[in-house]
């Protein structure tokens, strides 16, 4: 196992930044949209309470920062780690449009769409990065399930309105 360097804590911090601007790119959608719209959806009994969503978002997107990192620093080919971070790209990219497809238009059938296709590419990180760092990949699996729970809720949503 290499030693951390500095410049190793540096590009973490980097990645995690550039990671959580997604989340808050996404939650100005989120915000115009929790009083007036999505307060009157009904919702099924396992909807956890809004004020879970910041602090699992944020814990997992550090987890989707530090596989990054791990893929960034190892010794990997460049044509795998490529893989590795286009995968991500796209998830994170599918990630930020599924909170613009739900809360900002408003549209829980964009939002399904979307969310089925973020599971199938973090299923393709998780498989790319086991390529690269078996640990890497296991810190996609948090990311995963709640991507899927999601997803349920998701689909709940969209029946009961």
């Amino acid at each position: 196992m290499k030693s951390i360097s500095w410049k190793d804590v540096f590009i973490f911090i980097c990645v995690y930044l550039v990671v959580l601007s997604i989340q808050f790119g996404g939650a100005a959608f989120t915000f115009t949209s929790l009083d007036n719209w999505y307060q009157n959806l009904n919702k099924p009994g396992w909807n956890p309470p809004d004020f879970v969503f910041g602090p699992v978002w944020m814990f997992l997107y550090f987890l989707i920062a530090l596989s990054i990192w791990m893929v960034i620093r190892s010794n990997a080919k460049t044509k795998l780690k490529v893989s590795c971070y286009i995968v991500t790209i796209v998830s994170l990219v599918l990630n930020f449009f599924w909170t613009y497809f739900f809360f900002g238009l408003r549209s829980p059938l964009l939002g399904m769409i979307d969310i089925f296709t973020l599971i199938l590419f973090i299923l393709f990180s998780i498989y790319f990065y086991q390529k690269v760092n078996k640990i890497a990949a296991w810190l996609l699996v948090p990311y995963l399930l709640w991507v899927v729970y999601a997803s349920t809720l998701n689909v709940a949503i969209f029946i009961l309105n």
